[in-house]
């Protein structure tokens, strides 16, 4: 049950100074001569004055909180500035120091659990359809209000970048040699060639009908139109069957002819080899430098004029059909799950728990809890800091004034005869006992155990 102990307080102080005022009447009334009230006006004054010097040591500490009585100021306001540092480095040393912190986070394992709980809340948000659609939803006003912005800025940022580089002639010979080892590191590798080949092959076989009837078309157009030889070139064509059919076997015959594909893997090395020359030429070199500022403008005027307003109005017509959302909202689902999916195998790697403790303990040190505190208990006006003290010594405070009240009642009975003092010393004899038996109780639960 709760004690309510101001009112407590209240009470025994108006009893004493009541008794002490009733006692002092009646043993003026009798001159003293009665050592009944005697005995009680000296008891109770003795009560008085213990309970009255620890009320006013209690008072002193925050009064007067403002200006000086008879030269005193509260200890308090008056030393707010030093107390509050006082104690924002006794907080900072022995209460949240960093390796206090750190030393928490590691026994709790709280990097652990809260990415495992980062995790649980992703996978409980994207499971849910509101959540889901709130986000495709969002999703789909920020590009269609910032979509063609963005694509436009996006642009222009690669083109100056671009242009600024170009006319940095080292950048570009960076930018030139590591492109040139790419392609010659490429092009070395016999397995890249055998690819190169392969892929070449199957390409022929798909479109080999499609190629062997351009090329008869080709050249028919060209025997007919750029050439003199007119009808007598189609006649030569007609006799010698150079038509769609012989041209589709010549195709074939490469895409199936070993000996072919050897030919052409011959053929291939020499281009490789002349390519390679060609790059490791100055004078290429020079004149792809000299033209590649002009290539970049002519690419980025078109692709503004020409291609960027076709790919805002292909991206608005898709944003603006509602059919295309739910596979919007798979794409971004799925994206979301596989990024997550990364995050946690990084962040539950060793590198990635070693960067995530990297991280916190910078942040921890780069806390100044010492500043923090010191700024908010300066902040604080003094009759909160009072109401704080107060509140948190949980009523001890009261407890203080009232023991000084019953200590001054002891003190007066002995006072009144000195018989008094022997059931004072034997009480103080057990209270010595008992605070002696606490002290080897608690040394003994410090000693460590036998063999631990």
């Amino acid at each position: 049950m709760d004690v309510d102990l101001t009112k407590w307080d209240r009470n025994f102080r108006r009893a004493l100074l009541g008794a002490a005022v009733v006692f002092g009447l009646l043993d003026y009334w009798f001159s003293g001569d009665n050592l009944w009230f005697r005995a009680g006006f000296v008891i109770t004054v003795a009560g008085l004055v213990g309970y009255f010097t620890n009320f006013l040591a209690i008072k002193m500490l925050f009064q007067p909180k403002q200006g000086q009585v008879l030269g005193w100021q509260g200890l308090v306001p008056k030393n707010k500035d030093q107390i509050a540092k006082s104690l924002a480095q006794s907080v900072q040393k022995q209460l949240l120091s960093p390796d206090i912190i750190l030393a928490y986070i590691q026994e709790r394992d709280l990097i652990e659990s809260g990415t495992n709980t980062i995790a649980d809340w992703i996978d409980r948000n994207l499971q849910d359809p509101e959540v889901r659609t709130r986000i495709t939803r969002l999703l789909v006003d920020l590009m269609q209000d910032r979509g063609p912005e963005a694509l436009t800025r996006s642009m222009d940022y690669v083109e100056e970048a671009l242009k600024a580089a170009a006319r940095n002639p080292e950048a570009i010979d960076a930018w030139w040699q590591e492109i040139r080892g790419e392609i010659q590191a490429f092009l070395e590798s016999p397995e890249n060639r055998v690819w190169l080949a392969n892929n070449a092959r199957q390409l022929l076989q798909q479109e080999i009908p499609r190629i062997s009837d351009w090329l008869n078309k080709a050249l028919e157009n060209y025997l007919r139109e750029k050439r003199r030889l007119g009808s007598v070139g189609l006649g030569i064509k007609n006799i010698f069957s150079f038509d769609q059919d012989a041209i589709s076997q010549i195709l074939e015959r490469f895409a199936s002819d070993e000996g072919v594909s050897d030919d052409f893997m011959t053929l291939l090395d020499a281009v490789v080899d002349e390519l390679q020359r060609e790059l490791e030429s100055p004078e290429v070199q020079q004149a792809i430098q000299a033209r590649l500022e002009t290539w970049i403008d002519r690419v980025g005027t078109t692709f503004r004029d020409r291609v960027l307003p076709a790919l805002i109005k292909q991206t608005d017509n898709y944003l603006n059909d509602e059919a295309n959302w739910h596979q919007i909202e798979e794409t971004l689902i799925n994206a979301l799950q596989w990024t997550k999916k990364q995050a946690l195998s990084v962040l539950n790697s060793d590198a990635g728990q070693a960067w995530i403790t990297r991280v916190i303990e910078r942040a921890v040190h780069q806390l100044n809890v010492t500043n923090l505190v010191e700024e908010q208990v300066k902040s604080l006006d003094t009759d909160e800091l009072e109401k704080m003290v107060l509140d948190n010594t949980g009523g001890n405070l009261t407890v203080i004034q009232v023991l000084g009240g019953c200590l001054g009642v002891i003190a007066g009975t002995v006072q009144v005869h000195i018989a008094f003092a022997v059931p004072i010393g034997g009480l103080l004899a057990v209270v010595w006992v008992a605070w002696r038996l606490n002290e080897r109780r608690c040394a003994r639960a410090e000693q460590p155990w036998p063999g631990a």
